[in-house]
């Protein structure tokens, strides 16, 4: 193997997401109850004029007025009746300025916090980074898990491949590759499933073992690092095929739970997906539902749109809610962006991110509205939030010290990074912490 053989392996690794982690033992919280986060992302950005700030008797209304929520002042979309009976754990910004309105970059920097690198620079996603600090190796499912798509909330990036999201295209079917194939009966589909799995760990093991003798002490260490990471991935498969298929399948009674409380569209089961691996332990879950970038005819296109999200949003903090999960469960209700609040000539609206509304709820946020737009949603009157300060926000929900300097992500390029963006605008919001009402 020659210096260029050498290089273009390890660049393969790299791309191949096995590349050595940048910590490669999980932090250790200190023992305390674990913590759930769940991303509902809006792929497109929904109208948060036309769903959860209103502006009544303003030029930049709508066609839908507003109804109360169960909390006494605070007012939502009638396109939202389920979520309104929710809001004593649920709380409302009405002043995200995210910075971005271009939708890649959007995305990026609301599943990242960071802005997106001109010098390609990787940061761990938000999903991935809950997973590392907040997950278990214990549970039967894996720490991050994104179901119908994925906007870069399971990127592990530098954390390595055993914190990325794990995929999920169909809810309410175990992934295709996650169940041991058919090999005749039980016994001996599961014997032949041992013996192959014991071939396996023979060649991870001589693949990670002093194979190559024409390399360097240093170049053997990377060898090793990268086949460790390789074993360990094939290892979290093997746990999965035996123990996690039942957390994504629906049995006959969450089949009819669907019809009476998710709705049976995808984000709906996606929802109740999410429910279920809270329940058997994953850190980090998101559910993307599609289809908001309506730049006209939002008067008849967002309709049968927000049905699915009130069902399926509503649902979910039903189910936490009853469950008891709703003390240890984040659940945030985001997309990349906004939506401007003048409707265009084609009666829709174009990408927004200066002052736009996202919803959170759970571990003891609930039943507050934070920042003011003026009468039309044009203009920050009251408390500006930024991206920082919302994520902040949610990883103190979730029980992380910001302040803890046994935290120490570190970028692609090993240099460390604050979790929530540049530290004197990361503060998490103290109005909204412990105020659940529910």
């Amino acid at each position: 193997m020659n210096r260029r053989h050498f290089l273009r392996s390890g660049f393969a690794l790299a791309a191949a997401g096995l590349a050595p982690a940048a910590q490669a033992v999980p932090f250790v919280a200190p023992e305390k109850p674990p913590k759930h986060f769940i991303l509902l992302w809006m792929e497109g950005g929904l109208s948060h004029l036309d769903i959860w700030d209103i502006k009544e008797g303003s030029p930049n209304q709508g066609d839908f007025k507003s109804i109360p929520t169960a909390v006494e002042g605070i007012r939502i979309s009638e396109l939202m009746p389920t979520v309104a009976k929710e809001f004593k754990n649920l709380s409302v910004i009405r002043t995200l300025c995210s910075r971005e309105a271009d939708r890649a970059r959007a995305t990026y920097r609301m599943t990242h916090v960071y802005p997106p690198s001109a010098l390609g620079v990787q940061y761990p996603g938000v999903g991935s980074i809950v997973g590392y600090l907040c997950g278990t190796a214990t549970a039967p499912v894996p720490r991050c898990v994104t179901i119908g798509g994925d906007p870069g909330f399971g990127d592990a990036g530098p954390l390595g491949p055993t914190f990325a999201g794990f995929p999920v295209i169909s809810p309410g079917m175990a992934p295709e590759n996650i169940k041991t194939p058919n090999m005749g009966d039980p016994q001996t589909t599961q014997g032949r499933a041992e013996r192959r799995r014991d071939l396996l760990g023979i060649l991870d093991k001589q693949f990670a073992d002093d194979r190559v003798p024409h390399l360097k002490e240093a170049e053997r260490d990377q060898h090793r690092d990268a086949a460790q990471s390789l074993k360990e991935v094939h290892d979290l498969a093997w746990e999965y095929s035996r123990l996690a298929p039942k957390h994504f399948e629906f049995t006959a009674e969450e089949n009819a739970q669907l019809q009476e409380r998710f709705g049976n569209g995808g984000f709906g089961r996606g929802c109740l997906v999410a429910a279920k691996l809270v329940k058997a332990g994953a850190a980090a879950v998101s559910v993307t539902r599609g289809g908001w970038d309506m730049h006209g005819n939002l008067a008849n296109a967002l309709p049968p749109a927000a049905a699915e999200l009130d069902r399926g949003f509503g649902g979910l903090m039903a189910e936490l809610r009853e469950t008891g999960l709703i003390g240890e469960t984040l659940v945030l209700c985001a997309g990349p962006f906004g939506r401007s609040p003048r409707i265009n000539q084609n009666a829709g609206r174009v990408p927004w991110a200066n002052g736009w509304s996202v919803v959170l709820g759970g571990c003891g946020i609930g039943g507050v509205e934070y920042g003011k737009m003026d009468k039309d949603g044009m203009i920050v009157e009251r408390n500006p939030v930024s991206v920082e300060q919302l994520y902040a926000t949610v990883y103190t929900a979730l029980g992380i010290d910001l302040k803890d300097p046994q935290i120490q992500l570190r970028d692609s390029l090993g240099r460390p990074f604050h979790l929530t963006g540049e530290k004197e605008n990361a503060r998490p919001i103290k109005e909204l912490l412990g105020t659940a009402k529910g």
